[in-house]
């Protein structure tokens, strides 16, 4: 396909957005997450594994700040591994508004289901996106496609929910400031995306009706 002389990629692949990988994934998380309620006496956290709305309403649930709380007490080794998306939450630190999405680990051993935040700067209101953003970078690797202009409109959920990627995950170190943290207290976060390796968010399945 050609659009003014400038010749365009082929579409990526539409992955089935219920394979039986994610699905299964997706049930072993909820497994885990009872079992830790049954065990501490708290309700398990809501795990969304594909909403039908593009904009969702804020979070309903009364311990998302605990739950982002916990996911800074995860600590694993770093590498690349295998994620899906948990829920959002939108923050003002430092003076700008960041998305703290929430991913859980989906392979399997010790770490199954084991929060990770994934800190994504919002975008500017009204325009433009930049191309060289994290956001954008992340609506990319989810979709193959380029932003569209109004994507600061979109919540993370839109183009990440319903779906398992490969994501690459680093140890944090250091505070804002730059000042070394004790060991005890590093915790693990996703660094970026690396691919979509199963499902299909909600933005895709939109333009496909």
């Amino acid at each position: 396909m050609t659009t003014q002389g400038r010749t365009l990629p082929p579409e990526p692949p539409q992955r089935n957005a219920s394979s039986p990988e994610l699905e299964a994934a997706n049930e072993r998380l909820l497994e885990k997450r009872h079992r830790i309620a049954a065990a501490t006496g708290r309700r398990p956290a809501r795990v969304v594994p594909h909403p039908s709305a593009s904009v969702a309403p804020p979070d309903e649930e009364p311990s998302a700040a605990a739950e982002e709380r916990s996911a800074r007490n995860t600590l694993v080794s770093p590498g690349r591994y295998r994620v899906v998306f948990d829920r959002e939450r939108l923050e003002h630190l430092f003076g700008r508004r960041v998305w703290l999405v929430q991913f859980a680990i989906a392979d399997q051993g010790e770490h199954l289901g084991a929060p990770l935040i994934y800190p994504l700067t919002a975008l500017q209101e009204k325009r433009a996106p930049a191309l060289g953003s994290a956001y954008v970078r992340a609506y990319a690797i989810a979709t193959g496609r380029r932003p569209p202009r109004d994507l600061w409109r979109r919540r993370p959920r839109w183009f990440l929910s319903g779906c398992m990627f490969l994501a690459e995950v680093r140890t944090i170190t250091r505070n804002s400031q730059k000042q070394e943290l004790p060991a005890v207290l590093h915790y693990s976060r996703v660094d970026h995306l690396v691919e979509r390796i199963a499902g299909s968010p909600p933005c895709l399945l939109e333009a496909a009706r």
